[in-house]
């Protein structure tokens, strides 16, 4: 989708992202697929083990 490939590249930017995700929301993105676009600029968190 459109909406979904301009979040992507303004999130790899210094773009404030809302008004993207709210654009997403209103051409019927899934919270899935908002997520995966997000994930794919910036990954999947993951805690350091700390012992």
């Amino acid at each position: 989708m459109r909406t979904l490939d301009a979040l992507k590249t303004a999130a790899a930017g210094d773009v404030n992202t809302m008004p993207l995700i709210l654009d997403c929301v209103k051409s019927h993105c899934t919270v899935g697929e908002i997520s995966d676009a997000l994930r794919d600029v910036f990954g999947t968190y993951e805690e350091p083990a700390v012992f």
